[in-house]
């Protein structure tokens, strides 16, 4: 079992209970923390902050428990469209840290896999240091950004079938809006929007175009009688 790392306010249950539970792929033992913060949730907001510090602990508890072993940390604006063991058991076997690419150069803190070690514990004690140094205004991925090039941690980037709202585009998305969508898709992370209203309409257009590809690449006999649980609306 991969361990998998998550923490959720009153703001994402929806989220959490619409897209991230419904669609978590067999092979994962979740540790699901759930922090109560006020506000809607909105970045750079107070409670967005507070919630930033509290998603780091919880990532250098992971660290400290998992030690010379690995573990999944993933934010609870994500769905997930298939099995995702391979590909994560890989990535923790070459690198000490690999991430969703957050746009097509830069890397994202909301989904990574991550090896408990002194590397990446002494980098995830930095980061927290500068989020606290700064109130949280120089939150998780843009420390990690600034200090990830000076650590001891080998790093890199999961595949591109863990994607997310900019992974493609580095653009802020707005419904009506297109977002590529790659071949082979095993998870989407709903980030590149503004707001919790957005993520769900993301969440919804990005399940939509993966639900008519799958229809349009099975026969009818096939897409009748084969179980898709991570396709479900």
């Amino acid at each position: 079992m991969i361990p998998l790392y998550t923490l959720c306010t009153p703001s994402h249950r929806e989220l959490k209970e619409r897209f991230f539970l419904p669609t978590l792929p067999p092979g994962l033992e979740l540790h699901l923390l759930d922090h109560a913060s006020e506000g809607a949730g909105l970045i750079m907001d107070p409670g967005w902050r507070a919630t930033i510090l509290r998603k780091i602990e919880w990532i250098i508890e992971a660290v400290e428990r998992h030690w010379n072993a690995f573990f999944l940390f993933s934010d609870i604006d994500v769905q997930f469209f298939g099995p995702i063991g391979e590909p994560i058991l890989e990535a923790a076997e070459h690198f000490d840290i690999s991430f969703q690419r957050d746009t097509p150069s830069s890397l994202c803190t909301g989904f990574f896999v991550c090896r408990g070690n002194d590397a990446t514990l002494d980098l995830w004690r930095q980061v927290l240091g500068r989020v606290r140094e700064t109130n949280g205004f120089k939150h998780d991925q843009e420390s990690m950004q600034q200090l990830i090039g000076g650590s001891n941690a080998r790093w890199g980037y999961l595949p591109l079938m863990f994607f997310g709202g900019g992974t493609f585009t580095s653009r802020i998305w707005k419904p009506g809006d297109e977002l590529p969508v790659p071949d082979g898709v095993v998870m989407h992370h709903a980030n590149f929007t503004c707001g919790v209203p957005n993520k769900i309409k993301q969440c919804e257009y990005v399940r939509d175009k993966v639900l008519a590809t799958a229809a349009r690449e099975l026969s009818p006999a096939t897409r009748a009688g084969i179980q898709r649980p991570f396709l479900q609306a």
